[in-house]
């Protein structure tokens, strides 16, 4: 298990602002401010467990604390100060199962990963607009996800 304190902060123009986000393609003021990516404190569990017949359980559970955003004018200008909102918090709760086989002295593992198992709302966009009908609402949230795993050791 491991717990990070961490700060983020940083030029709100900076390279990624000028040439990425052509969402709002608008230079702001300048100045200092939490980064998008600052989220101040994280816990990650995670373990494995092996079972007879070479099958594998791994299970990973991270949870942080949200992601800062700005308000906006509906004119895309800041509404405030910037980065001073955050989103929910995050939480998921992922396992990855697989079995190994040896075919001809070869091995390989086969399996599935199972992410966001408990269906947790984690939203990745916002209505930034202050002012609109749905200002502050979150969107965007990507529930269970399951796919196959193939793994080959040569």
């Amino acid at each position: 298990m491991s717990y990070v304190r961490s700060s983020a902060i940083g030029e709100l123009n900076d390279f990624a602002t000028l040439f990425l986000s052509m969402d709002a393609p608008l230079l702001q003021p300048g100045g200092i401010a939490r980064a998008p990516s600052d989220a101040p404190h994280r816990v990650l569990a995670w373990g494995t467990v092996n079972f007879p017949s070479r099958v594998v359980v791994s299970p990973v559970a991270e949870w942080h604390s949200g992601f800062p955003y700005s308000g906006l004018t509906n004119r895309y200008t800041y509404a405030g100060a910037p980065n001073t909102q955050s989103f929910p918090a995050f939480m998921s709760v992922d396992v990855i199962t697989y079995k190994t086989f040896t075919v001809k002295g070869r091995s390989a593992d086969i399996g599935a990963q199972l992410f966001n198992a408990t269906n947790h709302f984690n939203p990745r966009d916002v209505y930034p607009v202050v002012g609109s009908p749905r200002a502050g609402q979150f969107t965007n949230s990507v529930g269970p996800l399951l796919r196959g795993y193939l793994l080959l050791k040569w």
